[in-house]
């Protein structure tokens, strides 16, 4: 059996993980796809669940606006269509602070997935233009997610949520 592997999320606002999530489940219902929680990943393949919990529960962190600097789409399962972040401080300092404790190459490039599904670029591209987002979402919670098996098994194992 495969070694468990976690993600670290960035969570929507309650407002803004509705809006994505009518957006993420409608795709997927159209497509064939799986659904899944909308999030921003600051940090991929992490197996130390332990050091993990205790960065996240010393932060001392406010719920923080992203914007979105474009839509794109990808060969890559996990970006096929997504919306890119432009990376801010709030982004670089919490990537960082995960970059020093773990030893893991992980390529920070912030984005919000709307859908995963190996589909081919005229597909997506008419997704894209029929899709109106809004420019900026809320984040205001951190996760870590068990994302070692597929989709529709990924859990969500610990989360905080940042108050104003």
């Amino acid at each position: 059996m495969s070694q468990s592997k976690y993600s670290i999320w960035l969570i929507p606002g309650e407002k803004d993980q509705n809006y994505l999530s009518q957006i993420i489940e409608s795709l997927a219902d159209n497509y064939g796809a799986p659904g899944f929680e909308p999030h921003a990943t600051l940090f991929n393949s992490i197996q130390d669940i332990e050091s993990a919990k205790t960065i996240i529960s010393q932060m001392n962190y406010k719920p923080f606006q992203l914007k979105m600097s474009g839509l794109n789409q990808s060969e890559n399962i996990w970006k096929t269509i997504f919306l890119e972040l432009e990376i801010d401080p709030h982004l670089t300092l919490l990537n960082y602070i995960f970059d020093q404790v773990f030893d893991i190459e992980y390529d920070f490039k912030p984005h919000i997935s709307l859908i995963y599904k190996k589909m081919d670029t005229q597909t997506k591209e008419s997704i894209m233009s029929s899709l109106e987002l809004k420019n900026t979402y809320l984040i205001n919670g951190i996760a870590i997610v068990d994302t070692t098996g597929p989709v529709i098994t990924w859990n969500k194992l610990h989360e905080v949520f940042w108050n104003f």
